[in-house]
Formats: structure tokens, C-alpha cells, sequence
């Protein structure tokens, strides 16, 4: 059901403003709304938006703490020790607040931000560093028989694929070129070429540059950023930068997991206690004020009316007042929508929601939901083993992500669905297909007519009900016109099943003829032209129900097909292998195929007798 609202409108002292808004927001249940959506703050043109100066600017000092703390904590390693050292043991927000600011944890945050400030730079450096060290390390040991030569210059080199002659060319180059002046160290040899180092004098360069060096003698030279003037030299600096950057991330490292774990609990506490902080603060936009009062407006479900100023009579002893009144059916549109259900039907508000909440007055059809969604799921999937299936997926979504909203709702609906899964397969005598351990009721394969004949008859008695529910709804909302149209679709989709039966019995005509009589009061209050499509468009609604029958075959089809493979096989392992397959398939499809269908035909048909979508969400003020 939805939950009777209120407009709540509180008035108070200026001074008191701040405290009243973090009251609210500790009881969690009023919805505000801003001043222009209120019709007696809008023609109050004495009030304006209260913005009080000290207000924004912890607003404003909260905002920054948080972002730098968040910053923080993405930073920080797991820890592996999550306790609160006992300057950090606070209980107050505010005392979160000067923590952050100018305490113990405002120094932690400080730190990891400065520590950590050049770390992706460093990172990005050492993958840089290592990569260079990956191709000169096969230099290193040529190096060390260099030894040191004054006016000696050291190029190294690679020689590609094809090196022997390469190389002994190069030599005899380099011989020419320096007039034997010079020395070559050959390096280890590998498939991709070969490494080698040049020593000649400096005074050669030039020509060595352009008569040794060219496409099959290629110059390998380190980023300048490392250049010291030597090959030598700079080699040496680019692998001691190595080890320079690795200590350095190490060192960083070591110090963040023991930061993290002295702080990694309090700092998360202390973003928590931010958050619950900002939320009031952010509230002062939409609250109205004067120089010396302050006027917020919202709603309140009715059933906590009293709580709420019971809360301000003992806070403010007085000085802040509370006014309230019911919505007006003018104001039903913007009234926020707060769905009340029995706790086995709460499940499917989650489906109501996706679609959209109903209008404020209008009627909130969960529980009926609860109930008929379910049952066509039962009756498409109707096999004992398959609820077996569903039932173990609820217990796992319970078992195993036990305190996710989302899950806990799919484990409930899942539940239900199976139940009632069960429950056909009963009837219809199905454990992974047909069964002879005792008469089905109905055979769905065998008495397909029958079975299509009862799924329409079953369409039509929801649509008979989302029918009554219309006018039932039209009647809350005033409209007595539309009330009428309700009804007189109620009777004509009866009035059908009455001229079918009569039809089919041999009574004639006055039964065949019945239908007329509703059509032509729906004509009468809509109009020919509305009432006139309506017939169509019901019957139209009315033969969707026959999908019902067609997947509910399809899957006890393919469940026997599983079964004739088991039995007609040679080979136990193969005839195994192929039931578990075709089976498993037909689970995935059968649980997707009727979870769509069902929705749908709610979706679709049903709520197209009654529903008015589009109510405004019920979004509360909360302490996070």
C-alpha cells in the first residue's frame, strides 16, 4: 500500500536553524522539498534562501577534508590490522571534523598525500628505467673489460640477423677508419643479433658516425635525460637510477601499510562522519529563512508525525513549531510515494520501482504482484526438479551476499517463484519432465487445448481484476466518469467468457450478444471513438495469456527431450553428459523466458487497467 503523507512545514528562531535541520536528519523520514515546490513558501516573498555564513564555511572545510581523506584512502594498501589507536577513539562528528582539520588524522592525511605525490611519476619512471635495462644489460659485462681510456670513446652497437659478416665487416671498417686505434668487444650472441662496443679514439667520431655506423650497424644511445657524456657513464647512471627509484617505491610502500594500518579504520570513520556532517549542511538551500526566522517544508508519512514533534517539542522546548496538513488532490502528483508492504510481499516493490511508483492516492498494486507474478512464472516453468534448482539460487544469494538489498530481494522473489514452481509441477506431474510416479492433473502436453483454454480464462479474470482495481482507484481520485469505464470493461471482459460458455453450451444468441450491453456503456462515457477501440484492444490483451501455455510447452518439451536422450543412450557417460546439458539450458531459458513473460504481462496488460505512473520517489533526509 502507499503510505498516507503529510506536508510538514517548521518554523523556528534563525538561530536555531542549523540544529533543527541535523535533527531531521537524524530521525531519517522527512522528505523536503525546496521552497519553490511548497505553494505557501512560494507566495511568501518576504522569505528567502537562509544561507548562514559560519554554516558554509564548515560546509565548505568538511567538503575539502573529505576530498583529501578519500584521496588518501584510495592510496593506502588493505591492512592487515584494522584497529583504532586511542587518539582516534572519537564518538562525535564535530570531533571528526577538528580531527581531520588540525589533529592527529589531518597529519596521517597529509603525509599520504605528500609521500605519495611524485609515486605515479615514479612507477612510470621505473617501468621506463627497467626497459632501457632490459636492452643495455647485455652491455654491462663488455664494460668491465673496457677499463678506462683518456680521449677514448665508447659507442655501443647491434648488429642485426646475419651478423659474422656483418661484424668482421665492421672491424675492418672501423681498423681503416682509425688506422688500428681501436678495439671492438664482441657480447654474447643471440638469435635476434648482437651486441658489441667500440673503443677508438674521440678524435675519430666523425668518421666512425659516418663510414662504421649506418642500417646493419645500428648506434644504441640511452635517453638523454640519463646522458653523462660517456656510453659508459651513462649506463652506469641509468642502472643506479634503477636502484635508486626501486628504494625509494619500496620505501613508500613500507610506509603507506604501516600507515594503514594504524589509520585505515579511522579514516574511513572520519569520511563517514563528514558525510553525516555535509548532508544538514547541504539542506541549508532549501530552507527559507528572514532575518530572523527560518521556514522549511517537506513531507512526513503520518504514522511518524508525532515522533517528529515529540523530537523538536523535547530539542527546542517551544521555540520551533510544527504545522501539517494532508495533500490536497492538487498537490497528488508531487506528493513523494512511500511503498508499505508485508514483509513477504516487499521483495516486488524493488519491480515496482523499476517500472515507476504509482501516483500519489492512486493504488499500489505490490501485493497482487506478489501473488500473480509468481504464479505465471509457476506455471511456465511447473516442474518440481527445476524449483529444487531455484530454490538452491535463493539459498546461495541469501547464504553468501547476505547483506546486499539487491540480492536479499532477488533471494525473496526467487523463493516465491519457486514455491509456486513446486507446486505446478505437481499438478502437472513434471520432475525433470514427465513423470509416471503418480497422475498429473493436467498434462501439458497431451491436453494443450485444455491447457491454453484455462491460461486465457486465467488472463481474463486478471484483467477483470485490474478492472475493479481501476475503478476502485477513480473512485479515490473523484472521477466517477472513468469509475464507470472501469466497470464497464470489468463487465464486458466477463460478459466474453459468459458468451463463450454459452456458445459453446448451445443457449443461442442473447448470450453471444451480452458483450454489447458494456460495450455500449463504454461508449456512452468515452465517447465512439474511445470506447469503441477499447473492445479490440481487451481482446487483443486478453490472448497475450496464451504465452503462458507456449513456453510452459516448450520447457516441458525440451525436459522430456533430455530424458529420451538419457534412456535411448548406449553409453551411460554420453547419455548423462547430454541430459545435464539440455537440461541445464532449459533451466537458464526457463527461468529468463517466464521471469520476462510474467513482468510483462504485468508490465503491460494489468497495469494498463488501473495504473497511473510517474509519482514522485520518497527521498528522505538520512544521517549517512
Amino acid at each position: 500500500m502507499i503510505a498516507p503523507m503529510a506536508r510538514a512545514r517548521i518554523v523556528g528562531p534563525k538561530s536555531v536553524a542549523p540544529r533543527v535541520v541535523s535533527a531531521v536528519h537524524k530521525l531519517g523520514f522527512f522528505h523536503l522539498t525546496i521552497p519553490r515546490e511548497d505553494p505557501l513558501l512560494e507566495r511568501s516573498k518576504s522569505l528567502t534562501s537562509l544561507s548562514i555564513e559560519s554554516e558554509n564555511k564548515k560546509l565548505q572545510l568538511a567538503e575539502s577534508l573529505l576530498a583529501d581523506i578519500m584521496e588518501a584512502l584510495s592510496r593506502l594498501p588493505s591492512a592487515a590490522s584494522t584497529s583504532v589507536p586511542d587518539a582516534c577513539e572519537i564518538k562525535d562528528d564535530d570531533e571528526w571534523l577538528s580531527e581531520a582539520h588540525g589533529g592527529q588524522l589531518g597529519r596521517v592525511v597529509r603525509e599520504i598525500l605528500e609521500i605519495t605525490r611524485d609515486y605515479a611519476d615514479l612507477e612510470a619512471e621505473i617501468k621506463e628505467v627497467r626497459l632501457y635495462r632490459d636492452l643495455f644489460e647485455e652491455f654491462e659485462p663488455l664494460l668491465a673489460k673496457v677499463g678506462a681510456f683518456r680521449g677514448m670513446e665508447i659507442s655501443g652497437v647491434t648488429l642485426s640477423s646475419g651478423y659474422a659478416d656483418v661484424f668482421e665487416d665492421m672491424k675492418r671498417t672501423l681498423e681503416e677508419v682509425t688506422s688500428g686505434a681501436c678495439a671492438v668487444f664482441k657480447g654474447k650472441e643471440e638469435e635476434r643479433g648482437l651486441a658489441a662496443l667500440l673503443l677508438y679514439p674521440e678524435s675519430f667520431s666523425g668518421d666512425v658516425k659516418r663510414r662504421v655506423l649506418g642500417n646493419k650497424v645500428r648506434q644504441v644511445k640511452p635517453p638523454d635525460k640519463y646522458e653523462r657524456g660517456s656510453f659508459a657513464s651513462t649506463l652506469k647512471a641509468l642502472f643506479m637510477r634503477e636502484r635508486e627509484i626501486d628504494s625509494e617505491i619500496k620505501r613508500i610502500r613500507s610506509r603507506l601499510e604501516e600507515l594503514a594500518n594504524g589509520y585505515l579504520a579511522p579514516l574511513a570513520m572520519a569520511a563517514d562522519a563528514l558525510k553525516r556532517i555535509m548532508g544538514p549542511l547541504r539542506t541549508q538551500d532549501s530552507v527559507a529563512g528572514s532575518d530572523m526566522s527560518f521556514w522549511f517544508s517537506g513531507w512526513v508519512p503520518e504514522a511518524d508525525l508525532a515522533r517528529l514533534k515529540k523530537t523538536l517539542d523535547d530539542e527546542f522546548g517551544g521555540s520551533v513549531v510544527l504545522y501539517s496538513k494532508k495533500p490536497s488532490r492538487a498537490e497528488y502528483s508531487s506528493t513523494p510515494v512511500k511503498l508499505v508492504n508485508r514483509r513477504w510481499a516487499r521483495p516486488f516493490e524493488r519491480l515496482i520501482q523499476l517500472y515507476s511508483p504509482p501516483v500519489y492516492g492512486t493504488v499500489d498494486p505490490t501485493a497482487v504482484f506478489a501473488v500473480t507474478g509468481p504464479l505465471f512464472f509457476g506455471l511456465m516453468l511447473g516442474d518440481i526438479g527445476y524449483a529444487l534448482f531455484l530454490l538452491a539460487i535463493a539459498w546461495g544469494l541469501k547464504r553468501f551476499i547476505p547483506r546486499d538489498p539487491l540480492s536479499s530481494d532477488l533471494s525473496g522473489i526467487a523463493v516465491n517463484c519457486a514455491l509456486w514452481t513446486a507446486f505446478f509441477g505437481v499438478v502437472f506431474g513434471e520432475f525433470f519432465g514427465g513423470v509416471s510416479a503418480w497422475t498429473p492433473l493436467i498434462h501439458r502436453k497431451e491436453d494443450a487445448i485444455t491447457f491454453l483454454a484455462m491460461m486465457i480464462a486465467l488472463g481474463g479474470a486478471h484483467l477483470c481484476l485490474g478492472s475493479l482495481i481501476g475503478a476502485y482507484s477513480e473512485m479515490r481520485l473523484g472521477s466517477m466518469k472513468k469509475a464507470i469505464e472501469k466497470l464497464a470493461d470489468f463487465a464486458f471482459i466477463a460478459s466474453l467468457f459468459i458468451a463463450g460458455w454459452g456458445g459453446w453450451a448451445g443457449y443461442g444468441t442473447p448470450f453471444v450478444l451480452l458483450p454489447l450491453v458494456p460495450l455500449a456503456v463504454r461508449v456512452a462515457v468515452a465517447g465512439v471513438s474511445e470506447g469503441g477501440l477499447e473492445a479490440p484492444r481487451i481482446l487483443s490483451n486478453i490472448l497475450s495469456y496464451s504465452r503462458l501455455m507456449a513456453i510452459g510447452l516448450a520447457s516441458v518439451i525440451l525436459a522430456d527431450m533430455a530424458r529420451d536422450i538419457y534412456g535411448a543412450s548406449e553409453w551411460a557417460i554420453i547419455g548423462v553428459a547430454g541430459a545435464v546439458s539440455i537440461h541445464a539450458i532449459n533451466f537458464v531459458m526457463g527461468v529468463y523466458a517466464p521471469a520476462i513473460q510474467a513482468v510483462r504481462l504485468h508490465y503491460v496488460e494489468f497495469f494498463g487497467r488501473f495504473y497511473t505512473a510517474g509519482g514522485a520517489p520518497y527521498s528522505p533526509l538520512k544521517s549517512n
